[in-house]
C-alpha cells in the first residue's frame, strides 16, 4: 500500500460508492411508491457512469499491482476524460429529469452519484497531476567489487 498515493486513493474510494449508487433511487415518481434507479431511468448514461466507477476502481488496484508507471498512467488519463464526461451527464440529468418535470423529483441516488463521479474525475486529476516518483520496489544491493589480485 506504500505506493499508492491520494489521488488514486480518492478516485478508488469514489468508484466503489458510484457503483453503489447505481441501485439506489435516482428518482421519484409522483404517485408511485418506489422511485427509479439509475438502472432503469437511463439507457446511455448508467453504462458510462458504471464503466466510470469501475475505472476508478481500477485506477487504485493498478497502482498496487502494477510495477511501472504505464499502466496507472493509461488507466488515469482514460478515467479523467470519461470521469468528467460522466460527470457533466449526471449533472445534465438531474437539471432535466426523464420525462415530465412536474411528476418526477430527484432522489438522494442521483446527488450521490454526481458527488461520487466529480470524485472519480477528481481522483484521477489528481493522480496525473502529482508528479513525485512512484516509490519502486526496493534494490537488490550492488555486490562489493574486489581489487583484482597483482600478476607476478
Amino acid at each position: 500500500m506504500r505506493r499508492v498515493r491520494i489521488g488514486e486513493i480518492v478516485a478508488g474510494v469514489a468508484g466503489a460508492v458510484l457503483l453503489l449508487s447505481l441501485f439506489l433511487e435516482w428518482y421519484t415518481v409522483r404517485g408511485r411508491a418506489e422511485g427509479l434507479t439509475a438502472w432503469s431511468a437511463f439507457s446511455f448514461v448508467d453504462l458510462l457512469v458504471c464503466l466510470v466507477a469501475l475505472l476508478g476502481i481500477a485506477l487504485a488496484v493498478s497502482q498496487v499491482v502494477g510495477r511501472g508507471p504505464a499502466l496507472p498512467v493509461a488507466i488515469g488519463v482514460i478515467t479523467a476524460t470519461l470521469g468528467l464526461a460522466a460527470t457533466l451527464l449526471v449533472l445534465y440529468r438531474i437539471l432535466n429529469q426523464p420525462g415530465p418535470n412536474d411528476a418526477i423529483g430527484v432522489g438522494a441516488g442521483a446527488w450521490i452519484g454526481l458527488a461520487a463521479c466529480l470524485g472519480v474525475f477528481l481522483g484521477a486529476w489528481l493522480s496525473l497531476s502529482d508528479e513525485r516518483p512512484r516509490p519502486a520496489d526496493p534494490v537488490p544491493p550492488v555486490p562489493e567489487r574486489r581489487p583484482t589480485p597483482a600478476r607476478s
